[in-house]
């Protein structure tokens, strides 16, 4: 008959409770960054193992981009849609491109002159059926609307035209003259305007630089700094005032 082994109960109960010690203990050290050779290894070693690895590595920065969201609009909707803060960020103030169209607007204007040429300009340029604006903005780049205004080169009056331009459209008189002036000069835009299929932009450049230099770079704007600059301020007058 086997004898079964009887352990004294005191013994079975510490038996019992190292066992549940054993483990218990390293998940208790495991939650304060501990391990069991930290409970048995001198002070320095056991500083060394439970120490956690330091990085040189510096965490990196997120751009995060303004959003243009009031505070208040999240309390009370909660937080936009991706499409509602996209629109957010690109929609203007309102009245903000009026404002900057005025300001531009009030730095590109007619000289105080330009409304005693009015009607003499209005009548010219419709009897050739060119844009009077057009032709306030040719002269405004050309004299700033003074009649006996002369160019180092010899152009003359209102819209600095030259002798040779005039006598070519049929004028041979006082190019002093607001009427005569005009009338030659309206008459050669017309001129221009036709020979580039009524392409301001062209004709204006042909204006300033000829003919024959346009043809030199295949009738396009010469990559001349003075032809460009002048089209440019012609054709910034033109465009704002039209719209005006």
């Amino acid at each position: 008959m086997s004898k079964t082994l009887l352990i004294p109960e005191p013994l079975a109960w510490l038996t019992a409770l190292a066992l549940a010690l054993a483990l218990a203990l390293p998940l208790a050290l495991g939650e304060h960054g501990l391990t069991l050779a930290a409970l048995w290894l001198p002070p320095r070693l056991a500083a060394t193992v439970t120490r956690p690895p330091v990085s040189n590595k510096k965490p990196a920065l997120k751009m995060i981009k303004p959003r243009r969201i009031s505070v208040w609009s999240l309390v009370r909707e909660g937080p936009p849609t991706p499409e509602a803060a996209a629109a957010a960020v690109l929609t203007p103030k309102p009245g903000l491109l009026d404002d900057l169209r005025s300001r531009v607007r009030s730095q590109v204007t007619f000289s105080s002159a330009a409304d005693e040429y009015e009607g003499l300009i209005e009548t010219t340029a419709r009897a050739h059926q060119v844009s009077p604006l057009l032709v306030k903005a040719v002269i405004q780049a050309e004299s700033q609307f003074n009649p006996t205004a002369i160019s180092h080169k010899g152009a003359v009056g209102l819209m600095q035209v030259m002798p040779a331009t005039a006598r070519a459209e049929g004028v041979t008189t006082n190019l002093m003259d607001p009427r005569i002036n005009l009338e030659a000069g309206v008459r050669h835009l017309k001129k221009l305007l036709k020979s580039f299929n009524d392409d301001e932009r062209l004709a204006v450049a042909a204006y300033n630089c000829g003919q024959e230099a346009m043809r030199k770079f295949n009738n396009e704007v010469p990559p001349f700094p003075e032809t460009r600059n002048y089209v440019n301020r012609v054709m910034s007058y033109y465009s704002l005032h039209l719209e005006s």
